[in-house]
């Protein structure tokens, strides 16, 4: 008998103890509706980032986006300076077959990082208008900065006899700013993904390189 009864008052307990359970998860359900705020992974940086990237691509004309692909393949011409294939069209021939060049110092990066002067280095001449017809003042101001090898000395602008390994890559330009007088490009090499900046804007109502970076 005392068996049955402690069975009995266990079963009581138990049945009152899950009535509990319900009742509080019934409350909770009914006092907390669900909320309209959109939850922490849609709010997260990283997604209002990539939303925020598509709705900034625009739509350039044809004609603007063939001069902005021809202002781009001349501003990888006159970084490879002398070793480029188009070098006869960049730089001024001298009477040995070669071109015209000086002696200047030449400011490079060591293996160190560190910044290294070299005597007396050899600099070719641009023709006088390749410069000036692709890139505006700020876009000069900007290679002359970035490069280190392009200078402008005498009236002349300078490339310095340095090498550089040749790379057949195929970039994509994709416009993701856009006002009157000036585009903003996304560069896209398509053998590795790597991703740089190129900026064009209107001189003159004339389209030139602001910014130009490598991308190889």
């Amino acid at each position: 008998m005392e068996e049955e009864k402690l069975k009995t008052l266990l079963t009581v307990l138990a049945i009152l103890l899950m009535g509990t359970l319900l009742g509080l998860i019934i409350y909770n359900t009914w006092s907390n509706p669900k909320s309209n705020t959109p939850s922490l992974y849609i709010q997260s940086p990283e997604k209002d980032k990539v939303e925020a990237t598509n709705n900034l691509k625009v739509n350039v004309d044809t004609e603007t986006l063939n001069k902005a692909e021809e202002l781009y393949s001349q501003g990888i011409n006159i970084w490879y300076g002398v070793y480029s294939d188009d070098a006869d069209l960049l730089f001024i021939s001298d009477n040995d077959g070669g071109y015209i060049n000086i002696e200047h110092d030449y400011v490079s990066k060591n293996e160190d990082g560190k910044n290294e002067t070299i005597k007396n280095h050899i600099f070719y001449q641009f023709k006088d208008n390749i410069i000036t017809d692709n890139f505006s003042k700020t876009g000069i101001q900007n290679l002359i900065k970035s490069s280190g090898q392009i200078i402008f000395l005498n009236n002349h602008y300078y490339c310095a006899d340095v090498w550089k390994p040749y790379y057949e890559v195929q970039n994509t330009l994709t416009a993701t700013k856009q006002t009157t007088n000036e585009i903003t490009f996304e560069v896209t090499n398509n053998t590795d993904d790597k991703v740089s900046t190129f900026i064009i804007e209107k001189e003159n109502n004339t389209w030139k390189i602001k910014k130009f970076e490598i991308n190889v």
